[in-house]
């Protein structure tokens, strides 16, 4: 739970695939400051981070959240443990994001802000095609391609404004 008050003390994501058990374990661990590298994608719903587990190298950990009416819900954890999904690491991840100042702003705003508009295109692009090409020869070239190696992610940015993370998982 969030150590400091603010406008909402309710959980601002919800953790329905992490059972009880899991859910106390990882608050021990997010109290006892196992989780680093933290970073939130509110327009992919994407938190990852590192937890120091009982293993010698910290857990890649990282959470799918969706918005649902009232907050956000956690819908699957991934996690680099021999557990490897919705394991107390990926509850330490959750819990450690509610105390985090910058992600619980993320997570606090309002629904608007990162919802993706339904209107109609304006004028000027009504007639542009579709930004997933048919043909993968038409596809957007790369602008940027950066490794994030202590959580085993690549984020990738296209020309058409695309953002892909990509994170290879060895079973």
């Amino acid at each position: 739970m969030p150590s400091h008050p603010d406008e909402s003390a309710a959980l601002a994501i919800q953790t329905p695939a992490i059972n009880d058990r899991s859910l106390a374990a990882g608050l021990a661990y997010a109290m006892g400051s196992r989780v680093s590298g933290m970073s939130f994608d509110a327009a992919t719903g994407l938190l990852l981070g590192k937890v120091r587990g009982g293993a010698e190298v910290p857990y890649s950990t990282t959470a799918k959240l969706v918005r649902k009416t009232g907050g956000w819900s956690c819908t699957v954890g991934v996690c680099s443990c021999p557990v490897r999904k919705d394991c107390k690491h990926v509850a330490a991840l959750l819990f450690s994001a509610e105390d985090n100042p910058a992600i619980r702003l993320q997570l606090l705003a309002p629904a608007e802000s990162t919802r993706l508009s339904r209107q109609a295109a304006p004028p000027e692009l009504a007639d542009l095609a579709f930004a997933y090409a048919s043909k993968p020869e038409d596809a957007g070239a790369i602008t940027s391609r950066k490794t994030v190696d202590d959580l085993g992610v690549t984020q990738v940015v296209f020309a058409n404004g695309v953002k892909l993370n990509v994170k290879p998982v060895v079973s």
